[in-house]
């Protein structure tokens, strides 16, 4: 069983010290999501491998551009799965969640003390974002709304 990363945005407005994403790639490059929905179509034969929204950071996508992936994702498996830093959730996002039956792994290093390589570099900045990534934990959870930690 496989699993395919779907990559619609590289740019991430988090910027954790050791992520993959290189924070030099400009947010303006554009992606072809109908392009990316054909080849997504075209390789994924196996119903039981996992199709992941991840990026940079998926909930940055315009929302109609993040539900054109969720609906197509959930049309060939019946629903959908993000990688996601929490750190831009709307109540949009929660309800494209349930629309298309997302489940939501966050990416998060332990308690705010251990976290810190996650986010800003600016200690009063990635304090403010650990009070925030908490409160949308808290969100999801009084929303009903399952979620996992990596």
């Amino acid at each position: 069983m496989a699993t395919i990363l779907l990559y619609p945005k590289l740019e991430c407005p988090v910027g954790c010290e050791y992520c993959f994403s290189d924070p030099s790639v400009p947010d303006n490059i554009k992606y072809d999501k109908r392009a990316m929905i054909a080849t997504l179509e075209e390789i994924s034969g196996d119903p039981h491998e996992s199709i992941i929204l991840h990026g940079g950071e998926v909930l940055s996508l315009p929302v109609k551009d993040f539900e054109f992936f969720l609906k197509a994702v959930h049309k060939l498996r019946g629903e959908t799965h993000i990688q996601t830093s929490l750190s831009v959730l709307s109540s949009e996002h929660i309800r494209l969640f349930r629309k298309y039956n997302t489940h939501i792994g966050v990416s998060v290093d332990g308690p705010p003390d251990l976290n810190i390589l996650r986010g800003p570099r600016d200690p009063a900045r990635n304090s403010e974002y650990q009070k925030n990534l908490i409160a949308n934990m808290k969100r999801l959870q009084d929303e009903k709304i399952q979620f996992g930690t990596i």
